[in-house]
């Protein structure tokens, strides 16, 4: 049965993971047959959970002379008429809610799949930490700054998950693990908005 299915696909998924000799892509399509919003958010969570070094969401497409295609009025599609066919609604989503996640999936884009971040979402995946939320609370946050269409640099993602942390009892744990992540990708000197309190990582270094 399907849960059958997905339990064996997650293990498979969790064996190549561990072995660290593959780059590993987790792909999403949203707006598939039965996918409500939250049986969604729980498919971006559980996919997270995995680990992978990629996580793309893709929008279902309506290809001609296909099953889905001919299906599609019985199930209340909404597509377009031209190519590349994509699903705006479904009778289990409804135009806001695909909007909605297909804007999870961008931000997803921007922070997760460029490894900018690695020690972070691995301390929040330990924590017990509901990505999907997480990255849903992001999501708000960037669209409302105007951010989310654009293109960004790791300067501003960070200064973003900073913001969006600071409340938070742990705000300075992510930030040291935000400081390790950015020294991680063989930046010399420390951003403003992490507070630094040496100028670059050899004083760092001197005084460790």
């Amino acid at each position: 049965n399907r849960a059958d299915y997905y339990a064996e696909g997650r293990e498979i998924v969790r064996r190549l993971r561990e072995l660290e000799t593959i780059h590993l892509h987790v792909d999403l399509i949203l707006g598939l047959p039965f996918e409500t919003y939250d049986s969604f958010r729980t498919s971006i969570g559980d996919a997270l959970a995995m680990r992978p070094h990629y996580l793309q969401m893709g929008l279902l497409k309506m290809l001609p002379d296909t099953v889905l295609r001919a299906q599609a009025r019985q199930w209340g599609y909404r597509f377009s008429a031209t190519p590349p066919y994509s699903v705006f609604s479904s009778q289990w989503l409804s135009v806001a809610q695909m909007r909605e996640l297909y804007w999870l999936g961008e931000c997803i884009e921007k922070f997760y799949n460029n490894r900018y971040f690695v020690s972070v979402w691995d301390y929040l995946r330990e924590s017990g930490e509901d990505m999907a939320a997480f990255f849903a609370m992001l999501a708000y946050q960037m669209k409302d700054r105007g951010l989310l269409s654009m293109a960004t640099t790791q300067r501003t993602l960070s200064r973003e998950l900073r913001d969006a942390t600071a409340s938070r009892a742990d705000s300075e744990l992510i930030a040291e693990l935000l400081r390790f992540d950015w020294l991680r990708c063989g930046h010399r000197t420390l951003p403003d908005h992490l507070d630094p309190t040496q100028g670059s990582i050899d004083a760092i270094r001197r005084v460790s």
